[in-house]
């Protein structure tokens, strides 16, 4: 909270939604003393549905999240709004972020871990801030493996995403289905310096890699339920083959070969990820007495 109320930018609501808290977060609130701060306590009914309930209760131009665990840097709302003036047609402007441990130190940059994004047509932005992808922003940020667009780093036109809400059925990578939505509904901006830092602890949602692909491969099936076009199914097919291959990869690797085989077996159903399934399923039964001299040491290959 003092990291929004921080921000160089004052013309702000903070809508803090208390999702059934059972520890001091009630007198914390009661202590902030803050014309611009409005507050909800619900019943304890996940994240997804407290978003939503932020979300019903925003008035303003623009809406951005951040999670109780996070923070944003003191520019990060002036720089995006700055963006998103100046570009009517920017659906969605997200920041690059930093991951920190609870010891304060610092782990990883989130653009770091998706080096195609460097390489996604983009100009300028007319207020020298940022980058605006050029082309169709479900089209270049759908396939990506790894996800540039967190929820924590985005700022989104709530005239562009007035009927978006995340799924309340979905406890893991409800925000993988919202921000992927959010790319069908205009342009995309991003600025490539970290102005929000994600804490990593213990108590994060995802604790392994199949933890994370499983709910992703959910979500990303979801999504063929909206209106896609041609452009943005083949988008969609490519990136769900690849979280299919990816999960198939780290099964293999944990030594689980019946699940590997019917998740390569799913992801040769996907163009431009068949040829590399097809193989990998052909060779699993003959593998399993090379694995230890294949594996490369402490890795996980993709």
């Amino acid at each position: 909270m003092e990291s929004v109320l921080a921000q160089t930018l004052a013309d702000f609501e903070l809508i803090i939604v208390d999702d059934g808290s059972t520890d001091d977060t009630a007198s914390v609130l009661a202590r902030l003393d803050d014309r611009r701060v409005r507050t909800r306590r619900t019943a304890n009914r996940g994240v997804s549905a407290a978003r939503n309930a932020g979300l019903d209760m925003a008035r303003g131009e623009f809406v951005a999240f951040l999670d109780a665990d996070d923070l944003w840097e003191p520019q990060k709302l002036a720089r995006q709004v700055a963006i998103m003036d100046s570009e009517p047609e920017v659906a969605l402007c997200f920041t690059d972020l930093r991951r920190f441990s609870p010891a304060d130190e610092m782990i990883e940059r989130q653009f770091a871990l998706v080096p195609e994004l460097a390489a996604i047509p983009a100009r300028p932005s007319r207020n020298g801030n940022g980058a605006v992808i050029t082309g169709d922003a479900f089209a270049a940020l759908a396939p990506l493996r790894q996800l540039p667009a967190w929820i924590q780093t985005s700022l989104l036109r709530a005239s562009a995403t007035a009927n978006l809400r995340f799924p309340e059925d979905v406890r893991l990578a409800e925000d993988l289905h919202y921000i992927m939505r959010v790319y069908l509904r205009g342009q995309a901006a991003y600025i490539s310096d970290a102005l929000v830092a994600v804490r990593r602890h213990d108590q994060n949602s995802y604790r392994t890699h199949a933890e994370m692909l499983r709910p992703v491969i959910r979500v990303l099936e979801m999504l063929r339920s909206e209106p896609l076009g041609p452009l943005h199914r083949d988008a969609l097919h490519l990136r769900t083959g690849r979280a299919w291959l990816d999960l198939a990869h780290f099964n293999f690797w944990d030594g689980s070969l019946l699940a590997a085989a019917a998740a390569y077996a799913r992801a040769a159903r996907f163009p431009g990820h068949r040829g590399n399934a097809l193989l990998h399923l052909a060779v699993t039964p003959v593998l399993p007495a090379l694995r230890k001299r294949l594996r490369p040491r402490g890795a996980r290959p993709l």
